[in-house]
């Protein structure tokens, strides 16, 4: 077929239809969502605040779990919405394969949302993917804060922006 193509080497269907890369972004999403998951599985779990979070969660779902534990009950009105959506996780499964599981699923919406970002602002993805790795491989470049990491309220806010 000749013609112009996408840097993914798809067939555009003529000179008339320019296409930029980011309609057609599924192997970049595997992509990001490989190089988030795999070195943030590979990290010590249940570190910094990740442990606190998903007891938090616990206890927020279930009053008799550490019923005399007042800094686990007496957890931070902003952190409910993720502590409500990480409650099943952490009553139904260990702490450890909990976490784990999390981590995927924000991963999968990060990843998600910068296809989505890719997608609308018809960037390169390649560059993003670029950052992406930058991200993960400094996580602490962007105001002393990380933004890929352990299960916590803002590791889940960051793909909702």
């Amino acid at each position: 077929m000749s013609g112009p193509t996408t840097q993914f080497g798809e067939h555009t269907g003529g000179a008339s239809t320019p296409q930029h890369g980011a309609e057609r972004v599924g192997p970049f999403f595997a992509i990001i969502f490989l190089g988030l998951a795999v070195p943030a599985l590979t990290r010590s779990v249940l570190r910094q605040n990740e442990n606190v979070f998903l007891l938090g969660a616990r206890a927020r779902a279930d009053a008799d779990f550490l019923p005399g534990d007042v800094f686990l009950h007496a957890t931070a009105p902003v952190r409910a919405l993720s502590e409500w959506f990480a409650a099943p996780w952490v009553l139904w499964l260990p702490l450890v394969v909990a976490a784990l599981c999390l981590r995927l699923v924000i991963y999968a919406a990060f990843a998600g949302g910068l296809v989505s970002v890719v997608r609308q602002l018809r960037l390169n993805p390649w560059l993003v993917a670029a950052i992406v790795v930058v991200m993960v491989r400094f996580p602490s470049f962007l105001a002393g804060e990380w933004m890929v990491g352990g299960v916590e309220a803002k590791a889940m806010a960051y793909p909702a922006v």
